[in-house]
């Protein structure tokens, strides 16, 4: 995505100085909401360090010029009007596409090597179960929610469970694949490594997904007009020196220059992992309460490898065309863990194009991350052919590739609620300092983590707290006026009383 000509925003503010009412540093969905709420209230300039506004989220229009790629956010999780990125895409005109997780192909490999499609009825069989009703996991993980003192992992609250329905190695295989699917797939963070108290916290605003069949971009080039003057791009913000009463000043390299800006407000929308990597130096450090909420939120990961294909070849792929999903079991003697390509969304029955998006999540996609773009592009083509014992599938024409847990602007691919970690940590990083620096992203967001909703949403919600603090600050500021205005009165009224008494007495 390519911003918009790029110009300075700086700009002299109502007090007719050259320090900025808001900084905002981050030009992602946060970032873009704060700025259209705070334009209206005074000068304001977003700091970007990449060269094109939308942060996690980046749609690459492809090598055929009609196929369009997203190597981060894929949909708008809950297409209902109180979504506020659902708005903006009606809004904005795009095309929108319904997609559902229930359209899908599952397929188990057994320990000969073959691999079959699993009958629905047997899929629906161990899926209720083992998860659904009185005796399933769902309902054993919310009783020791409610009655355990000590969290743990979701792993060891698993394991817990298959002990205590004796499960056979069967379903053992089975749980650890929608264990996979379900909350290493949707909440990035690894079953080992995720909250059992927490885990679910988030709130389903209802209305199902769609996607976009031209990308995230429309969307944004939409959302963005009448800001995208406001943003400073190849900006690295390196420092952000707070220490002065009323005022931030922040230090950044833009084409190998450093420069410095002040502000009487900071918006940070920097996602967590950045914060976490102290990758910005903070003077004074922030406070312990505000560094523990940021140590005590997970940052998972969530990767795709993206094989596109030709029109022409679509008849000889041969995996169904009309299912969303096509997902695998190992078999139980697999060198290959649960999540190392087992899970892929065919974009063909939502957009039209015969795009295969393979993705590895948690832990799996952190060792995946480590190899070069060649030996991923080669394993998940491996799998592939595997999974549906075939040789001859066409080749691509085209792989994306993405490694969020080393994009230096991300540091991993969204939030999830990490074991040990408490649900309040959220809304303790977003929690304002001293009237100065104020913190969005999804991250920030106790409900809707993990969302570009989220993210946007947090930055309506920073945005409203600068305002709230401005208007404070100018009630304060009048109310000072007045009262000088009172006691310069009454200082005047005291000489004029004694002047007249002087008068009388002489």
């Amino acid at each position: 995505m390519s911003p918009i000509n790029p110009k300075s925003a700086v700009e002299t503010n109502n007090d007719g100085n050259n320090t900025l009412d808001v900084l905002i540093i981050g030009a992602g969905w946060a970032g873009l909401a704060a700025a259209k709420e705070l334009k209206r209230i005074g000068s304001v300039k977003i700091l970007e360090g990449r060269h094109a506004y939308g942060g996690r989220c980046r749609s690459e229009l492809l090598e055929d010029g009609i196929t369009v790629a997203e190597h981060g956010a894929q949909w708008i999780h809950g297409a209902r009007n109180n979504n506020p990125v659902y708005r903006a895409a009606l809004e904005a005109g795009v095309e929108l596409k319904r997609s559902t997780y229930s359209s899908q192909a599952v397929y188990q490999s057994a320990n000969d090597g073959s691999c079959h499609r699993v009958d629905p009825e047997r899929y629906a069989f161990f899926y209720d179960y083992l998860m659904e009703g009185k005796g399933g996991f769902f309902a054993y993980q919310e009783v020791r929610q409610e009655n355990d003192d000590e969290d743990v992992s979701l792993r060891e609250c698993a394991t817990g469970f298959l002990a205590k329905i004796d499960a056979t190695e069967e379903q053992k295989l089975w749980m650890e694949y929608i264990l996979e699917s379900e909350i290493v797939q949707e909440y990035s963070g690894s079953i080992d490594d995720t909250s059992m108290f927490w885990w679910d916290s988030d709130v389903d605003i209802g209305g199902g997904d769609v996607e976009m069949a031209q990308g995230y971009q429309g969307i944004l080039e939409h959302y963005v007009k009448g800001i995208e003057h406001l943003i400073d791009y190849n900006a690295r913000v390196t420092k952000i020196d707070w220490s002065l009463e009323g005022q931030v000043t922040v230090h950044y390299t833009q084409n190998g220059e450093h420069q410095q800006i002040t502000a009487k407000r900071v918006v940070i929308t920097v996602p967590l992992g950045v914060l976490q990597a102290k990758s910005i130096e903070f003077q004074p450090a922030l406070p312990a309460a505000k560094q523990k909420a940021i140590a005590g939120i997970g940052m998972g990961l969530l990767n795709k490898c993206l094989f596109v294909w030709d029109e022409k070849d679509v008849p000889n792929l041969p995996w169904p065309q009309d299912c969303e999903w096509i997902e695998r079991i190992v078999a139980p003697n697999s060198d290959h863990p649960q999540g190392l390509w087992t899970e892929h969304f065919n974009t063909q029955p939502v957009t039209g194009r015969p795009v295969l998006c393979c993705f590895t999540g948690g832990k799996v996609a952190q060792d995946v991350e480590q190899w070069s773009d060649q030996q991923i592009q080669e394993s998940a083509w491996k799998s592939l052919k595997h999974q549906f014992g075939r040789q001859d599938i066409p080749e691509p024409r085209q792989c994306i590739i993405t490694k969020w847990g080393q994009d230096e602007w991300a540091r991993g691919s969204y939030t999830y609620n990490n074991i040990g970690g408490e649900h309040s940590n959220r809304k303790k990083l977003a929690e304002p300092l001293e009237g100065k620096l104020y913190f969005a992203g999804e991250a920030c967001s106790p409900n809707s983590f993990g969302t570009t909703h989220g993210a946007l949403s947090s930055g309506v919600t920073a945005a409203k707290q600068v305002i709230g603090q401005s208007k404070k600050k100018k009630a304060r500021k009048a109310h000072e006026i007045a009262a000088g205005a009172v006691k310069g009165a009454r200082k005047i009224a005291q000489v004029v009383h004694q002047k007249y008494d002087a008068a009388v007495k002489a």
